[in-house]
């Protein structure tokens, strides 16, 4: 076998029935310059899987007239990458989808260390991906940097 023949793909050993290959396309986004009303962007795929995600975790979440242009405009910011959507959307119990924008906003800012003995390198996080942020919000979230809101 040589080298690149096992790149990571699959586990050595591993059956080739016991893996399965998605390949994900990002999904259709609502136009954030038309109207952003709740029954036009539900029926887009990425706000129809933040939907369906939010509701997993706070089953009285709603598109509202209140929330939907936020709503919209975090599917556009997450470039419809499902994993980004679903991370985003797990944290409704804690956040409106309006604050959910504002902390995509802000980027990683939040995640920076005030120690000052450390290098600068090491003190701050800049992700320009939205998918990196979310999932760097979730670790955050779940104590893995060892740091909590």
């Amino acid at each position: 076998m040589s080298r690149g023949e096992n790149a990571g793909n699959k586990p050595r050993g591993a059956s080739p029935q016991a893996e399965h290959e998605f390949v994900l396309f990002p999904l259709p986004l609502p136009d954030l310059k038309q109207s952003v009303k709740p029954d036009v962007v539900v029926q887009y795929a990425s706000v129809a899987l933040f939907v369906q995600r939010a509701q997993a975790q706070l089953s009285t979440f709603l598109v509202t007239e209140w929330n939907a242009a936020a709503v919209a405009e975090l599917c556009v910011r997450l470039d419809g990458l499902p994993l980004a959507i679903e991370l985003a959307a797990a944290h409704v119990k804690l956040f409106t989808p309006q604050a959910l924008l504002a902390r995509l906003s802000q980027g990683l800012h939040m995640l920076k260390s005030e120690i000052r003995t450390t290098p600068e390198r090491q003190r701050t996080l800049n992700y320009n991906d939205p998918m990196e942020f979310m999932i760097c919000l979730m670790l955050r979230d779940s104590g893995f940097f060892g740091i909590s809101q």
